[in-house]
């Protein structure tokens, strides 16, 4: 009884099997040769289920393959975002922090499009732009010592990047260099960028300018560099490239106690007719220069001390506005002959100090040009014309009552 069992279990497996190739083959037959319609319907039913099985499987390996690369993507995804975090630390990894890079700058245009029209300048945010005009310095040791005072200082207290720029002959250029990279070492502060201005392209550009206007400002003519240099302010808006929104210019004779930064951020106190930061001249130099249009007109506020006169400006520290320069009309229209000619008819007036004769002459028609610095920011020193019949006002003009930021030591006054 227990072989026939045996034989009888081993006569179904075979059949079984039978069946099981039989249908085998004949689902190959379809996919291979015919259609539908050459088999049985209990083939074609075998067929359905086998697709539908199929089909099943395949959704599983899809579904499965998608749980994959989601599961991979968060897991590459952490690592490179610690990565670029960690490379915008330590500064090594260039396209993790593009990449960082990147983010910021998306996060920036946010910001702007959420705050207000008149966002206002941080200095840590991008660098600063500073042009020292340092010419005919080979031979001269005081300027240089100067120059070395100005640079020295501004890096001592600096924490912003800056852009230096140095504008004179070959040779001072050199030399300013030198002196440059000499004060950042022992001053430890290697947050600036030294550039060079192309003194010829510059001349070219600026004697276009200014050389018909010059005959106004000028006490004597000087040599090629000098005498058109001491104008480059009025000017500079035409002569740098567009991408200069700001910039400040600075005389080779000041000693910083403040950090250049927050001189930067007097650029958010502008008005929106406000083009020009600059501080007052604090003697009565126009007070004396004016002389002949205040005789003539009396009561008037030319060269009348502050609050409430137009006391005149020293140009040894200025914030241009380039942008607000270029874009203005009235400005630009004055920067001809037959407009300056015009103006010094009808205030009386020959300059001798460049610039600063120019700003201070505008200064009497359109005051609203510009925005006067806090005179701490340009603490000049000069007493020249304290005995020069000016005793009893002297103080109106001299006095400061404000902290002291910046110390300059005009007509080679020594500085603290």
């Amino acid at each position: 009884m227990g072989k026939e069992k045996k034989k009888s279990q081993w006569g179904k497996n075979v059949v079984l099997l039978m069946v099981v190739a039989v249908s085998a083959v004949a689902v190959g037959a379809f996919y291979n040769l015919g259609s539908s319609n050459t088999f049985t319907t209990e083939t074609r039913k075998m067929r359905e289920v086998v697709e539908s099985f199929e089909q099943t499987v395949k959704k599983s390996k899809q579904q499965a393959t998608n749980e994959k690369k989601v599961a991979d993507s968060k897991l590459k995804f952490e690592p490179e975002k610690e990565k670029i975090e960690r490379s915008e630390d330590i500064g090594v990894d260039k396209q993790n922090t593009i990449k960082k890079e990147s983010v910021s700058v998306q996060t920036e245009k946010k910001t702007v499009k959420d705050s207000k029209p008149n966002s206002k300048e941080d200095p840590m945010t991008k660098p600063i732009n500073v042009i020292i005009t340092f010419t005919k310095a080979g031979y001269n040791i005081r300027l240089q010592q100067k120059f070395r005072l100005t640079v020295s200082s501004l890096l001592e207290h600096s924490k912003a990047f800056v852009k230096l720029h140095i504008l004179g002959d070959p040779e001072s250029q050199v030399l300013g260099a030198e002196i440059i990279e000499q004060e950042s070492k022992k001053t430890k502060n290697d947050k600036f960028e030294l550039i060079k201005l192309d003194i010829d392209d510059v001349i070219a550009k600026l004697n276009e300018i200014v050389l018909p206007m010059q005959d106004h400002f000028s006490s004597k003519s000087g040599s090629y560099y000098s005498d058109a240099l001491f104008f480059l302010s009025i000017a500079i808006h035409r002569i740098l490239p567009q991408s200069y929104d700001k910039i400040i210019m600075l005389d080779s004779d000041l000693k910083f106690v403040s950090d250049i930064g927050e001189l930067y951020k007097l650029f958010n106190e502008f008005k929106k007719e406000n083009l020009i930061g600059i501080g007052y001249d604090l003697q009565p130099v126009y007070r004396h220069t004016f002389w002949e249009y205040r005789n003539k007109n009396p009561g008037t506020r030319v060269g009348e001390p502050k609050p409430e006169g137009l006391q005149g400006f020293n140009s040894g520290v200025l914030l241009m506005d380039l942008n607000k320069l270029r874009a203005s009309t009235l400005y630009n229209s004055l920067l001809n002959k037959k407009s300056m000619t015009e103006l010094t008819k009808e205030f009386l007036f020959q300059g001798h100090l460049g610039d600063q004769d120019f700003f201070t002459l505008l200064s009497m028609k359109y005051e609203n040009l510009f925005y006067v610095l806090p005179c701490g920011w340009n603490r000049q020193l000069c007493e020249w014309w304290k005995d020069k019949g000016y005793e009893s006002v002297w103080d109106s003009y001299f006095s400061c009552d404000t902290p002291t930021h910046i110390y300059h030591g005009n007509c080679n006054t020594q500085i603290p």
